[in-house]
């Protein structure tokens, strides 16, 4: 994993262990709600995400925004973008602005589904 690749993972895991800490709740109630979103992530793994030792999908970011409603520049550490999921559950990442695009692409292939973002 490149340098600035960690550094991102582990801003994110950090903002995600934030918001679960601010919203009161424990790594394992945390897991249970994620649950109910379909996905089956182990207590450990969440760890790994919070630690930055994980990255953490699309859908799993979007997800944790509708958990701690959020949107998901406050977890990307950026304003120049906006999401939506669609109802069949597809996410369109558009930019606000082109000032910052190639810095947000970069941030979005750090995602592990947005990988041939270009």
């Amino acid at each position: 994993m490149k340098k600035s690749e960690e550094n991102f993972n582990k801003d994110i895991g950090q903002k995600i262990k934030e918001l679960r800490q601010e919203k009161g709740l424990s790594q394992n109630e945390l897991v249970d709600i994620l649950k109910k979103y379909n996905k089956m992530i182990t207590r450990p793994t969440l760890s790994k995400i919070e630690s930055g030792k994980n990255k953490i999908s699309a859908h799993m970011l979007m997800d944790f925004c509708d958990i701690f409603k959020v949107d998901p520049s406050k977890i990307l550490h950026t304003k120049d973008i906006v999401t939506l999921r669609t109802s069949n559950n597809d996410i369109i990442i558009s930019l606000k602005t082109r000032k910052n695009r190639k810095q947000i692409i970069e941030i979005l292939k750090n995602l592990k589904t947005l990988q041939d973002l270009d």
